[in-house]
């Protein structure tokens, strides 16, 4: 079962997750931030990006390695996914063209 399987499986430990459509739901952390859940397979590498970056900025986790509530477990799953596919897919992809990680530093700057 993938991380996004269990989160759409296990809407019990946080809030529900709402459909948007056949292939997005809403999650709403313990602290009531709301924020979509899109399949990851079919997301770029900027998408990716962008999703972990608004994650980080619902500070469900605030800087703990694992969230403090157990409601957002199935966010966490999410994030750890996504993190999971951003190294494998973009981030070791950049380094096996040659970008590595000086390429990474300044495309950021």
């Amino acid at each position: 079962m993938t991380s996004f399987a269990l989160a759409t499986v296990l809407p019990g430990l946080g809030a529900p997750l709402q459909a948007q459509s056949s292939s997005e739901r809403q999650f709403t952390t313990a602290a009531g931030t709301t924020i979509v859940i899109a399949p990851v397979d079919g997301m770029k590498c900027t998408e990716i990006d962008k999703k972990l970056a608004r994650i980080d900025a619902t500070r469900y986790r605030e800087n703990a390695p694992v969230p403090h509530n157990a409601a957002d477990a199935p966010l966490y799953e999410y994030e750890t996914q996504l993190a999971e596919e951003s190294y494998h897919r973009c981030v070791a992809a950049r380094k096996k063209t040659g970008g590595g990680i000086m390429n990474m530093r300044a495309r950021s700057e």
